[in-house]
């Protein structure tokens, strides 16, 4: 550990209040565009096009004048957009970017970006009742080929079963176990780890979970919302007693939450995260999103330009990140940003409807998007059903709804599914199929709708 941690500590924890926010944002953001346009030949480029320099950016509202960074530039130009190899001596951390529309990009954290955002959530997790010596279980994004180093106990496939694909370890994902360095407050018990498999069913998700005893649970929506389901299926208590649950990585709706919230007997908190930059808004005990301005500087933008407390496209600028700048970077999300005054004390600007833009543009999506939320409240809400993903034919010719069970599921079921999409598109045979594989990335993000493109099953998730 490096001296920088206890600084960040202490600073994390004397927060800058919001009317602070130019004086301590604007000279990190001059920094890190500096440090861009100097060491980036990508960035050189991209700013000398649009007649900006960094001595243009005086006030926080001059940001306006970068260029935007959009997912296809980013993947197109990657290599000039690199500003620095990651040190071999630093405690660095290399992941793959989920790849929601098939782009998959290596994400490199080094360790002053590593012990600042370790920083950050530890204030997060203090202002919402985390205390010393509690336990914390997170979720891995692969499987293991060996169970020997989990911190809870091996748990492997019944014999009789055939071992899934899914269990087995992915060459292109490393173990988020063995990547995430274990600190002086983990080894002197300040902080006990644990972790569960993501990659695992259910039944031995929820096992794992058990055998560890979580004060704190973290991870993503669907994840948590199918065991809390396999819970209300069996009609099962958690067996652990947990203060609170930690999701994020996905879009967290109130369906999700409220079933999440009644198994488990404890309260929810959001989190607003990204693989690019991570997490950048933490929900506080009054229900608000607020923004961690010591990491990211976020706008929201609309018709090309900049509004405030109206929702529009997100554009993330990460005030840390040195090796692989991502500045003005359109990640594919919209929301709302506002001041507003929070029972809290938190100052910083809250987020709010997060949504993905990417449906509004997808016509097909953007046409079946009601019916999804018709199937969230009027049968997962209900407990009809359990997970469910509607997959939609790029082509528009065809459609299939795949599900589980839920606990008030029926014989008539089938019939009023079929009869509610028909309702919608009577011209669409939909196919229906229950218990099939769902959908997901190489991290294991899940999302309840999908573009399939036949030819060669190349598919969007939407978020």
């Amino acid at each position: 550990m490096s001296l920088r941690f206890p600084w960040y500590i202490s600073r994390s924890f004397l927060r800058v209040g919001q009317k602070d926010r130019a004086v301590s944002t604007l000279p990190r953001l001059k920094a890190i565009v500096t440090h861009a346009y100097t060491h980036s030949p990508f960035y050189k480029q991209h700013f000398d096009a649009a007649g900006f320099h960094p001595r243009h950016l005086r006030t926080l509202g001059d940001v306006q004048y970068i260029p935007l960074l959009t997912r296809d530039d980013l993947v197109a130009h990657y290599d000039q957009i690199v500003t620095q190899p990651a040190s071999k001596k630093s405690n660095s951390v290399t992941f793959t970017s989920a790849g929601t529309i098939g782009q998959k990009i290596p994400i490199t954290y080094e360790s002053k970006g590593l012990e600042l955002y370790a920083a950050v959530f530890g204030r997060w997790l203090w202002s919402v009742g985390f205390r010393p010596g509690e336990r914390i279980q997170c979720y891995t994004y692969a499987p293991t080929a060996s169970t020997e180093a989990m911190d809870t106990p091996a748990i492997k496939a019944p014999p009789s079963q055939p071992t899934p694909p899914a269990w087995r370890a992915l060459d292109v994902c490393r173990d988020y176990r063995s990547t995430m360095p274990t600190r002086f407050y983990h080894r002197m018990g300040m902080v006990k780890r644990g972790w569960f498999d993501q990659s695992f069913p259910a039944e031995l998700q929820l096992q794992q979970i058990r055998s560890f005893q979580p004060d704190w649970l973290m991870g993503m929506p669907s994840t948590i919302r199918r065991i809390a389901a396999l819970m209300r299926q069996r009609g099962e208590q958690p067996g652990f007693a947990a203060r609170g649950i930690v999701l994020g990585g996905e879009l967290l709706t109130e369906t999700t939450r409220e079933l999440i919230e009644s198994s488990f007997h404890c309260r929810v908190y959001n989190r607003y995260s990204c693989v690019e930059l991570w997490a950048m808004a933490y929900e506080c005990r009054h229900g608000n999103l607020h923004v961690e301005d010591d990491l990211v500087h976020l706008e929201v933008i609309k018709d090309g330009l900049p509004v405030f407390q109206e929702h529009g496209q997100l554009v993330c600028t990460s005030l840390i990140h040195r090796h692989l700048p991502l500045i003005r970077y359109q990640n594919g999300d919209e929301g709302k940003l506002s001041s507003q005054s929070c029972s809290c004390g938190n100052t910083a600007l809250v987020l709010s409807e997060i949504g993905d833009y990417r449906v509004r543009e997808n016509s097909l999506a953007r046409l079946w998007s009601p019916v999804v939320t018709l199937l969230e409240n009027s049968f997962q809400r209900n407990f009809v059903l359990g997970e469910f993903q509607l997959r939609l034919a790029a082509d528009g010719h065809g459609a299939s709804l795949h599900y589980e069970r839920g606990p008030r599921f029926t014989a008539s079921t089938p019939q009023a599914l079929r009869q509610a999409l028909a309702d919608f598109a009577p011209e669409l045979n939909i196919e229906m199929v229950e218990n099939a594989r769902f959908d997901t990335e190489m991290s294991f993000k899940f999302s309840p709708l999908t573009v399939v493109n036949p030819p060669n099953c190349s598919r969007m998730l939407l978020h």
